[in-house]
């Protein structure tokens, strides 16, 4: 079994438009912003939060639960760059749309993907340090259901 490293695999978009969530289309992908270049690797902060509801009633000292609901949030660090800054100009806070992230470096048809529909926070400037490139965070928040599970259509 092979195991998936992120390094020259993660492949991160900012697409304006999608219809489809779980499948979005190659021209939408097309009309879509390319970010990758401008991810540090340590820089995609994807999470969730998982609700518990009790379940356990007074006949018994265990306390059973079942899932609740969840959430989930996304803040992407991006660097600076001094000729062409395209994460910062492309997610200026209230910026909306769509997060896609393919896992395996490929949006062609039929390869699968993380799709978060989004709305940008203000970014989020670094603490200055020695021998660093500046960078700057996007928090998002997820303004709907993503689909950790998409296929990109043709």
């Amino acid at each position: 079994m092979t195991r998936v490293v992120f390094e020259e695999q993660y492949k991160i978009l900012h697409l304006p438009a999608v219809a489809s969530i779980a499948a979005p289309t190659q021209a939408e992908i097309t009309a879509g912003t390319d970010l990758t270049a401008f991810v540090p690797k340590d820089g995609v902060q994807i999470g969730t939060s998982n609700q518990r509801v009790k379940t356990d009633d007074i006949s018994t000292t265990f306390d059973s639960e079942i899932m609740g609901s969840w959430g989930s949030n996304l803040a992407i660090k991006f660097f600076k760059d001094d000729t062409t800054d395209t994460a910062w100009t492309t997610l200026p806070r209230g910026t909306t749309g769509f997060i896609v992230i393919a896992p395996y470096g490929s949006t062609a048809a039929t390869e699968v993907g993380f799709v978060f529909p989004i709305e940008c926070g203000q970014r989020e400037l670094p603490t200055s340090a020695a021998n660093e490139r500046q960078t700057f965070t996007v928090p998002m928040a997820v303004t709907g259901t993503p689909d950790l599970d998409a296929v990109f259509a043709a």
